[in-house]
């Protein structure tokens, strides 16, 4: 009988203790399962470059719009321009003014599609013996006298120099005329016939736009 009472005390004592440890377990698995395990952000390596922020270089981006054409550069006069390389440049030059010229021209840059063929000319460059005031006054009363054609005249300032655009309006084109002013000379930049080619009218503008006067 006392046997059995030991017996009994400690398989009592046993059952305590494991309820114990399996409880405290638990506790301890709760209570984990209840803590926030902050999230974890990737380390970035400062000295590895990242890709996307790549440098992209000016060349790559800002294309030349006058890939493939001629420069030309007049240092007697001090100007230059670029053109198309299908066209040719053909070159009246006089070392004094015309006396039979209202505008006192004393050179000429034609830009012609065909220099042999007659009328074939995309522009003109002119310089004239007469400073800006005089040429404009001419000009004025040039296209006063037209009945049909709609002019328009604009005073600009182009690389610290006075300059006057006129843009003339006909029923079948439309035409442009720049002058600037380059000390007592006035130059001249004119379109003669912008509708042989469909990129005449275009090229044309980025002539004039990159014309550079000293």
């Amino acid at each position: 009988m006392k046997d059995k009472q030991g017996f009994g005390t400690t398989g009592v004592l046993a059952v305590v203790i494991v309820l114990s440890v399996i409880t405290f377990a638990g506790w301890v698995i709760a209570h984990k399962s209840t803590e926030t395990n902050p999230t974890k952000l990737p380390q970035t390596d400062s000295s590895k470059p990242d890709d996307t922020s790549k440098s992209i270089k000016t060349e790559d981006v800002i294309s030349d719009p006058y890939k493939g054409w001629e420069t030309y550069q007049n240092d007697k006069y001090g100007f230059s321009f670029r053109y198309p390389s299908e066209l040719k440049l053909d070159e009246v030059v006089a070392e004094a003014p015309n006396p039979s010229s209202a505008t006192a021209q004393i050179s000429a840059f034609n830009l012609k599609h065909n220099v042999n063929e007659k009328y074939s000319e995309l522009s003109s460059m002119e310089i004239l013996g007469k400073n800006l005031g005089e040429i404009e006054k001419w000009y004025d009363t040039y296209y006063g006298q037209s009945t049909t054609a709609k002019v328009s005249k604009e005073k600009q300032l182009i690389s610290n120099k006075n300059a006057i655009k006129y843009t003339v309006i006909n029923v079948d084109e439309t035409s442009y005329l720049n002058l600037y002013e380059v000390g007592d000379y006035t130059y001249t930049f004119e379109s003669l016939q912008l509708n042989r080619e469909p990129s005449d009218r275009e090229n044309y503008l980025k002539i004039v736009e990159s014309l550079e006067i000293k």
